[in-house]
């Protein structure tokens, strides 16, 4: 939990400046090796099992809402609440079967097969992510021109900030 507040704010800051989805390819690779870490610290120790843990942690709470970042900003703004349904969907799908997954190979990994489980699904979503070319720099995409806050209804009754 500590690990994860301290790892939103340059997650966040980072997703602000390069865009969500290079950052959640990043991220997603981050948790895989920190599912690794934790999956083989297990065998050495309390203190290597808590630095993994923190890392995972970091890396770990920032998939979500990057994700939903990257959705609303390529969703077409009718469809972003479904957009953003079905992403709570397939999460919690993910979270019932990964489980069953996790057991299914336990008798071969022993306790860390849930970091196997997890650390397999993250390097699969951010080889995804690449090979989608969904991780382009061009400044267009990151930082779509806006409209004047006088035209726009809605953010015209937002503060400024």
């Amino acid at each position: 939990m500590i690990g994860g507040g301290v790892g939103l704010l340059p997650i966040g800051a980072a997703a602000d400046r390069h865009g969500p989805m290079p950052v959640l390819a990043a991220v997603n690779l981050g948790v895989a090796f920190a599912s690794a870490w934790l999956a083989a610290s297990s065998w050495s120790g309390e203190p290597a099992s808590l630095a993994a843990g923190f890392a995972f942690g970091m890396v770990g709470f920032s998939c979500y809402p990057l994700a939903s970042a990257a959705l609303n900003q390529t969703a077409a703004p009718g469809a972003r609440l479904a957009a953003n349904g079905l992403l709570i969907l397939v999460s919690g799908l993910g979270g019932c079967l990964g489980p069953l997954a996790a057991a299914a190979l336990t008798p071969r990994c022993g306790p860390s097969a849930g970091f196997v489980v997890i650390g397999t699904g993250a390097a699969i979503t951010a080889a995804l992510i690449a090979l989608s070319g969904a991780c382009s720099t061009d400044a267009e995409k990151l930082h779509p021109t806006q409209p004047s806050r006088d035209h726009d209804p809605v953010a015209s009754h937002w503060p400024p900030w």
